[in-house]
């Protein structure tokens, strides 16, 4: 998958209303981060539907991208918040 069209104009849109938030939280005390996974997750192929199953019910294929494999996307995303959420910690104790 390519980093462009739709999958680029919904990262901005997010990256934008990111901003906002961000604008309107500073005059409150807030502070506002992103999780961008986009582009991490266009390298793993099971980031992304695919056809892993079949559905004993039809002739079909069924789309899964997180249960068949694992970990998965969702396993990384839990690490990389985890990362961030102890980096903000340290950065607010040194502050």
């Amino acid at each position: 998958m390519n980093l462009d069209g739709y999958i680029m104009e919904f990262c901005l849109t997010q990256v934008e209303e990111l901003k906002a938030a961000e604008k309107q939280g500073m005059r409150k005390g807030l502070k506002f981060g992103l999780l961008d996974t986009t582009e991490i997750m266009l390298l793993r192929p099971d980031g992304h539907p695919n056809n892993y199953g079949h559905s004993l019910h039809q002739n079909m294929t069924v789309s899964d991208c997180v249960h068949w494999c694992l970990p998965g996307p969702i396993d990384t995303w839990n690490e990389f918040l985890l990362h961030t959420m102890l980096k903000n910690e340290k950065d607010d104790v040194n502050t």
